[in-house]
């Protein structure tokens, strides 16, 4: 069995510490229930001590775990478990005691595949062409993606009366 010395353990609680609260703000994106967004927070991270990658620098390292987590929930999604089981809870309960922004709320209401580029290029910064290699998706869909997404949050903000 493998033990993780100490330097690896203070590695990697750095790495949570840099990149967990990106982590969880994506896994929110896809996810509902608390429970869920925790196991696969986890699984981000376990991936990261199974697969020991090398990265370049801050910016392919930050993009790894942007591409891994928002894979993982897709994964977490598709899978067998998740289909056969049922929500106890509703969306009010899973964010009872978190406020969210009304903006960051039509957002989350978005449907997955507008969530995740919103996310990453208003909430990481990313470029369109960064957005697409991360991705691994045509530029050309991804700005389609983007005004699609901005339309749907503009209409559900005007409707809910917080834009002006």
């Amino acid at each position: 069995m493998h033990t993780i010395s100490q330097y690896d353990s203070d590695y990697y609680c750095k790495k949570i510490e840099t990149h967990g609260n990106t982590v969880y703000k994506i896994c929110r994106l896809y996810l509902k229930e608390n429970a869920d967004i925790e196991d696969v927070f986890q699984k981000v991270f376990l991936k990261l001590i199974e697969k020991k990658p090398y990265f370049k620098n801050q910016e392919h390292e930050r993009a790894w775990f942007i591409k891994v987590t928002a894979n993982t929930c897709k994964d977490f999604l598709k899978s067998y478990w998740n289909k056969n089981t049922v929500s106890i809870n509703d969306i009010d309960s899973v964010t009872e005691g978190i406020e969210l922004s009304e903006v960051f709320e039509a957002v989350f209401s978005l449907e997955h595949k507008y969530k995740i580029v919103i996310y990453m290029y208003y909430y990481e910064g990313y470029s369109i062409s960064e957005i697409s290699n991360i991705l691994k998706v045509n530029e050309a869909t991804i700005r389609t993606q983007l005004k699609r997404a901005r339309e749907k949050l503009k209409n559900k903000l005007e409707r809910d009366e917080f834009y002006e």
